[in-house]
């Protein structure tokens, strides 16, 4: 076997198939030594190793023994690469059908990308659209609430309590006191300050009934001297006149406290020099009532816009 293997396939060699008889290897080999014969070809260099390998094969072929040997070597040969190409096939049939799958999946994969974002944008814009709806119903609800308010209060009555000057009393304690008394009465709202209280109820009827509880109950709520009912924006001209009273009031209230202080102080103010002091000024005469009252009036608008 070793003195053929470099010639490759004999029966190729010899231009015949594997399952030639010897007469026939015999008849291949006188064709084809008229071809490659030395003395026949003598142009052809090669010719006479072309000769030598048809001799060779032809020789090798004719022995039964080494001729058996050599075809089961070469079926075992034929088999193997049979197999081979076999695998070959088949791992290129599933390198295919892999690349395929892995192209179907990527387009699955960006078709299903694009339905995600299709139905996320989708669920975005609804819940964007929803949520707009209900702040719009939540808008119109709370506009209604005030529109409602709003009518209420304007058709509440208010009550004005002009406070005693000399009230000691706080003003959480009067609207507490307020409170408790008048409550059964629809009382819906009281605001205090330095110089009055304003009571808002639900009717007049309600209102009526409350200031008789107050005037029954005089030692309890000994913090005020005077109720007025007021009917719209208006004002009383006693109601002018009483806040200016106050005023009044209150200023020489604080004036006395101011001399008491200087006249009490530790630290007596140096005194100016005879010389060097101004001429007492003259006293100015008080302004005539009505004046007075258009200055009240503007100090109560002033106040009115305080409290609203």
């Amino acid at each position: 076997m070793e003195a053929v293997q470099d010639l490759g396939d004999l029966y190729k060699i010899l231009g015949v198939e594997p399952d030639v008889t010897v007469k026939q290897i015999e008849k291949a080999y006188r064709k084809a030594s008229l071809k490659c014969h030395p003395d026949r070809n003598k142009d052809d260099k090669d010719a006479a190793e072309k000769f030598d390998r048809l001799t060779r094969a032809k020789e090798f072929l004719l022995a039964p023994s080494k001729r058996a040997l050599y075809d089961e070597k070469r079926k075992k040969e034929e088999s193997r690469l049979k197999r081979f190409k076999e695998h070959n096939a088949q791992t290129q049939a599933m390198r295919l059908d892999l690349e395929r799958r892995e192209l179907e999946a990527e387009r699955m994969h960006a078709a299903r990308v694009q339905v995600t974002q299709q139905v996320s944008s989708n669920i975005k814009a609804d819940f964007e659209r929803a949520m707009a709806e209900r702040m719009q119903k939540k808008q119109d609800k709370a506009n209604e609430t005030d529109r409602k308010m709003r009518q209420t209060i304007s058709k509440l009555v208010k009550v004005t309590l002009i406070l005693a000057s000399n009230n000691m009393i706080t003003s959480s304690s009067i609207m507490e006191t307020l409170y408790e008394l008048l409550s059964p009465y629809k009382l819906m709202k009281v605001t205090v300050d330095d110089y009055s209280a304003e009571l808002m109820f639900e009717t007049k009827e309600k209102a009526l009934e409350a200031l008789q509880v107050l005037e029954e109950k005089k030692s309890i709520c000994g913090f005020y001297k005077k109720t007025l009912i007021e009917e719209g924006k208006e004002r009383s001209e006693d109601l002018i006149d009483e806040l200016d009273e106050m005023l009044g009031n209150e200023k020489e209230r604080i004036n006395l406290k101011s001399s008491t202080l200087r006249d009490d102080s530790t630290f007596p103010l140096p005194k100016k020099n005879a010389r060097s002091s101004p001429p007492p000024a003259e006293e100015k005469p008080s302004p005539p009532k009505k004046a007075r009252k258009e200055a009240s009036a503007d100090l109560l608008a002033e106040l009115d816009a305080m409290l609203m």
